[in-house]
């Protein structure tokens, strides 16, 4: 989202105000300048939120393949509870129960508070309505299993995909919806024009949060509406969600700003960055199931830090267990965004020519 050449002008208009003045009105020329170029220039934009759009509408087109491949379900509830069994008889409805349990392709198994659905695996029944039934009587999506008789585990690919979907969502924000856009402007001489005048170097780069974190925000509330409908969260943790959210929307902008920090090519940076979203969706555990992956290769994914957050939001949002407590998560991240951010902060440079950060001063 380069900024266009005659707004900038009116960004630094004030530079024969006072010092003070200047900072003060500062930010909101800045974001005011952010939102008019985000407007104009599209391209940017539009890439953020197709990559978003995009893995959505891959894992939805791949689960209404799978359904039309499915059979109807015959089932059956084994439970000492029988409210369970009540409950689960009166969500499903018009679903079909099998005379008996040898003649069900789905085995809803309760005991001591978790649930295992056991699927003929050659019936191939649709067990998704099942799930949800289950999700109806109170059980949490940790406490749900489901197996086929092969012993083959199953899974919801909307559910298993949901999180790396908001998380590349967040990643094409951060890392081509802002550090593009920042080498652009170094690249067209306009960090230079900001360069002269009072602004510093946080106020700038603050600006360029508020309208990336509204478009953040409606693909979070996408994602929420998606997993509530489908009751995949509980509201009673929607809390721990919204603080992985913004914790890892934090972290990705504040590495998306090192890798912009000194980067003086947007078309090169563009490419890049587009790769760079792709493969930590996929580290994370978009794409490929995560229990596909070798052991050893699964423990270096963990170490990387678009993968906390993915593991974070995933915990809440799914029902998947991490690979360490939610909390260490938030730890990790809070540490990586402090460390980018200072990082950030002392290498940030203004001009186009490298070793200078400021209009006219070189680096020492």
């Amino acid at each position: 989202m380069p900024a266009s050449a005659h707004s900038v002008p009116h960004v630094i208009a004030g530079g024969d105000a006072p010092r003070r003045r200047w900072r003060d009105g500062a930010f909101c020329r800045l974001v005011a300048a952010d939102t008019k170029d985000l407007v104009r220039t599209l391209q940017t934009g539009f890439v953020s939120l197709f990559l978003f759009a995009f893995f959505l509408a891959v894992i939805f087109a791949i689960e209404v393949l799978f359904a039309m491949a499915a059979t109807d379900a015959r089932i059956t509830v084994v439970s000492e509870d029988a409210s369970f069994v009540s409950t689960i008889d009166s969500s499903l409805g018009d679903a079909v129960a099998a005379s008996t349990p040898d003649a069900a392709t789905i085995v809803v198994a309760e005991q001591n508070g978790h649930v295992e659905l056991v699927i003929d695996a050659q019936a191939n029944p649709d067990w998704h309505s099942v799930w949800r039934a289950v999700r109806g009587a109170g059980v949490a999506p940790a406490d749900i299993s489901v197996v086929d008789t092969d012993g083959v585990w199953r899974t919801d690919i909307v559910q298993q995909n949901l999180a790396p979907a908001i998380g590349m969502g967040l990643m094409a924000i951060a890392f081509v919806g802002a550090a593009v856009p920042l080498v652009s402007m170094r690249e067209r001489g306009l960090l230079r024009l900001l360069g002269t005048t009072p602004v510093r170097t946080t106020t700038f780069v603050l600006a360029l949060v508020p309208v990336r974190l509204v478009v953040a925000i409606a693909e979070i509330a996408a994602v929420l509406a998606i997993a509530a409908i489908r009751s995949y969260t509980d509201i009673g943790m929607l809390w721990r969600l919204g603080i992985s959210l913004m914790l890892g929307f934090a972290m990705l902008l504040s590495i998306a700003f090192v890798l912009a920090a000194r980067a003086r090519n947007a078309a090169n940076m563009q490419q890049w960055m587009v790769a760079l979203t792709m493969a930590l969706v996929g580290i994370g555990g978009g794409f490929v199931p995560p229990q596909t992956i070798p052991a050893p290769l699964q423990v270096f994914f963990d170490v990387v830090p678009t993968t906390w957050m993915i593991q974070a939001i995933s915990a809440d949002l799914t029902g998947a267990t991490p690979a360490m407590s939610v909390y260490v998560l938030w730890a990790l991240m809070t540490g990586c965004t402090v460390a980018a951010l200072a990082i950030a902060a002392r290498t940030f440079s203004w001009d186009r020519e490298p070793g200078v950060r400021r209009s006219g001063r070189r680096d020492d």
